[in-house]
């Protein structure tokens, strides 16, 4: 499947297509499996695993809502889930750098608009239990990034200090819905109302290479003035 999707922007013909597919996805398989060579009791416990769509192994993520409405049901398809000691890893597969995928892990203010990878590590802890953690594995490097268990970690001089709770699962230990699930219950509430306002996180556009693209902020700005 990622092999599929990065080869389907070129526009190939089918046939050439169809060889590159094999050929990277090889790749790919052969990088996944050099990095579990190693004696570090870390193994792959599943991947591709599908959760709440047609023909996935694993229902949906139920995401309990803060005030007792009407839970929210979330699907997706996860890369990759480790075992690790005492829990899972998930880890997505990216083909962008290591280092620029380690930049999306760096400030948890980014966790406010950027769901997909807690959303993949809820779905694993509510499905297997334990321990639970995520990052990106980027197949350009063959090197995985730092987790969000690791952004937890150094945030401990942020106010509010998240908890791996707020950041990784849609309940807490005793069962009450957690930030995560508070912020998907706020965009699913927005989706239902048509409400699809882009709101960037606090300095992601100072840190953005696209801004001469841009059609929300810099386009905004530049309509003004005219």
């Amino acid at each position: 499947r990622v092999a599929d999707e990065s080869l389907s922007e070129l526009a190939l013909d089918p046939g050439v297509a169809a060889v590159w597919c094999t050929e990277l996805g090889g790749q790919l398989e052969r990088l996944v499996r050099t990095l579990y060579l190693q004696d570090d009791a870390i193994g792959v416990a599943a991947s591709e695993v599908a959760f709440g769509v047609e023909g996935g192994s694993w229902p949906a993520l139920r995401v309990p809502a803060p005030a007792g409405s009407e839970a929210v049901f979330v699907g997706g398809r996860v890369d990759l889930v480790e075992a690790i000691a005492g829990g899972r890893r998930v880890l997505d597969l990216k083909s962008g750098s290591a280092q620029s995928l380690d930049e999306r892990l760096r400030d948890a203010r980014r966790l406010e608009t950027s769901l997909q990878l807690p959303v993949y590590a809820a779905a694993v802890h509510e499905h297997e239990g334990g321990e639970i953690d995520a990052g990106f594995l980027s197949l350009r490097d063959g090197v995985p990034t730092r987790t969000l268990g690791d952004l937890v970690e150094k945030s401990r001089g942020t106010v509010p200090k998240p908890s791996r709770a707020d950041v990784l699962a849609v309940r807490d230990g005793e069962g009450r819905a957690t930030a995560l699930a508070a912020r998907i219950h706020v965009l699913a509430r927005d989706v239902s109302l048509g409400n699809r306002a882009v709101r960037p996180a606090a300095g992601a556009c100072a840190r953005c290479g696209l801004q001469v693209l841009c059609r929300v902020v810099a386009g905004t700005e530049a309509e003004g003035d005219t």
